[in-house]
């Protein structure tokens, strides 16, 4: 038995656990356990917008941008590919990879090796023997990253071209932060006190958000907002039937399937994250001040009153 460096004794049903590969089984029953089963019961929406986006085509010269942009590592990988090996080759297998990208668009299929994940355990704070107390992170293929990035890239113009996003959206948004969403949020506090009106700021802390996120609310959303054809087959083939092994040291978990959720830190999950959310700012009547940066909302009701509470 080896003790990893990474994760200490861990405690589960009051027996002490320091096998790597228990351990590793044990963070991947805890981790499923945020895992949610879609009810099929399907959000209301309002008509469909009437433009969209349902192709994209993916050209060497934008292939090997994306791949001289990666960071020089040494990283872990389900298909053992590293980043630094994809940017010292990026002029020489753009061709070939925008070939695989666009093959892959038109007939709506992802090679299972970029559906996989392995997910290391990061602690995140209180008792380090509780494995409730990490968080998954998520590393997946750097190839896929690549095409998640271009198409990334193609969603975010459209969505910003045609003004699809709420306003009050300020998370994973360019040109928008924390620091912008709160001064947004004092500056319309700071007029209802010199107008002399009353604000109730509601706090709403999403937990495990990203994870709970269902995948066919999601593409029916997505296609809501004009993702359709292709693209959207695409989305829904690369967000069903992934799987994640859980890694400690040398030892990994059998693959667990994961039925729910986007990886925050995924290149499309904070993307696709925000536009599962959207329709909320879309539905309600209330004054939306400080919009999600994290998965925590605020909101703001104005009243007549003259009393400002906040909270």
């Amino acid at each position: 038995m080896h003790v990893t460096e990474d994760v200490g004794l861990l405690v589960n049903k009051n027996r002490n656990i320091i096998d790597d590969y228990e351990k590793a089984e044990i963070f991947s029953s805890t981790f499923a356990e945020v895992f949610t089963v879609d009810n099929r019961i399907f959000p209301i929406m309002n008509e469909n917008v009437r433009t969209n986006l349902s192709d994209m085509v993916f050209e060497p010269y934008m292939v090997e941008r994306e791949l001289s942009m990666l960071k020089s590592r040494c990283n872990t990988s389900p298909d053992d590919v590293p980043a630094i090996f994809l940017k010292r080759l990026c002029t020489s297998i753009a061709l070939p990879l925008s070939i695989i990208f666009n093959v892959s668009m038109r007939s709506g299929d992802v090679p299972m090796l970029w559906k996989e994940a392995i997910v290391k355990p990061l602690y995140k704070k209180r008792g380090r023997t509780d494995p409730c107390n990490y968080r998954p992170i998520s590393l997946t293929s750097s190839v896929s990253k690549t095409m998640e990035r271009l198409i990334r890239r193609n969603i975010v113009s459209y969505l910003n071209k045609h003004s699809l996003l709420h306003d009050s959206q300020f998370g994973f948004r360019n040109n928008r932060s924390t620091e912008s969403q709160l001064l947004e949020y004092n500056r319309k506090l700071l007029g209802h006190c010199i107008s002399n009106k009353s604000s109730l700021a509601v706090y709403i802390d999403f937990r495990k958000a990203f994870d709970k996120v269902s995948i066919p609310k999601l593409i029916a959303k997505l296609k809501y907002y004009g993702i359709r054809g292709n693209v959207s087959k695409w989305l829904e083939n690369f967000l069903t039937g992934r799987t994640q092994k859980i890694r400690i040291s040398n030892a990994i978990s059998e693959p667990m399937l994961v039925t729910s959720g986007v990886s925050q830190r995924s290149v499309l999950g904070p993307l696709l994250f925000i536009m599962f959310i959207n329709d909320f700012f879309m539905r309600t009547t209330l004054n939306s001040l400080a919009p999600i940066q994290t998965p925590l909302l605020r909101i703001s009701i104005q009243f007549r009153a003259g009393v400002t509470t906040g909270r």
